[in-house]
C-alpha cells in the first residue's frame, strides 16, 4: 500500500486584547489617563511548525516557547520552525498577566482547519515591562493534525489577553 506524503506549512500571527485592572477605591481625576490603554505589539517572529508530512493516522507537532520541536506521527520535511516572539511596549516597570487562549485555529486557504492547543508563553505568571517599557515573550503550542488534513499552507491568528496590574509602581 503506497502512502502519499502531504506537505503541510504553517504560520501564525498574534493579536492582543489589552485591559488594565480597574481602579479600586476612587474615581479617576480630570486630566488623568483613561482606564483602558493601548499597548504596542510587534511580532518579531511568527509561530512556525515547519514543513511536515503525516506518517500515519494523524499526529502532533509541539513547539515549546524556547523553540524546541517534538514530532509524533509526522515526518520532518525540513524547513525552518520555531516559537513565536513578540515585543510588547507599555509603561516602564508595570506588571502584567498574559492569558493564553485554550485553542486557536489555523485555516487552509481553500477549506478546512487545524487546531492548536496548549498554547504557552515564556512569561512567568506575572510579567513586567523593563525600564524602557519593553517585554519580549515567546509562544509555543501543540498543533493537532488529523488524518483528513488537506495538503498545503495553513495560516491563523491567536488573540491573547494582557491584563496590566494596577500595583502602584510607575504611576
Amino acid at each position: 500500500m503506497s502512502m502519499r506524503k502531504q506537505c503541510l506549512l504553517f504560520s501564525l500571527c498574534f493579536s492582543v486584547l489589552f485591559f488594565q485592572e480597574p481602579m479600586v477605591g476612587g474615581f479617576a481625576k480630570a486630566g488623568t489617563s483613561p482606564p483602558f490603554r493601548l499597548f504596542r505589539v510587534t511580532t518579531e517572529q511568527e509561530l512556525n511548525f515547519g514543513r511536515i508530512a503525516l506518517a500515519g493516522n494523524g499526529g502532533r507537532v509541539r513547539i515549546t516557547p524556547n523553540g524546541e520541536r517534538d514530532l509524533i506521527g509526522v515526518e520532518n520535511l525540513g524547513g525552518q520552525y520555531g516559537a513565536a516572539q513578540i515585543e510588547l511596549r507599555g509603561r516602564p516597570h508595570r506588571r502584567f498577566i498574559i492569558i493564553n487562549p485554550r485553542v486557536a485555529r489555523v485555516r487552509h486557504r481553500r477549506r478546512g482547519h487545524l487546531l492548536i492547543r496548549k498554547i504557552v508563553n515564556s512569561a512567568s505568571p506575572v510579567g513586567q515591562f523593563d525600564q524602557h517599557g519593553r517585554a519580549r515573550l515567546r509562544f509555543g503550542g501543540d498543533l493537532l493534525i488529523p488524518r483528513s488534513a488537506r495538503e498545503g499552507r495553513y495560516r491563523g491568528r491567536v488573540t491573547f489577553w494582557l491584563l496590566e496590574l494596577n500595583t502602584g509602581v510607575g504611576l
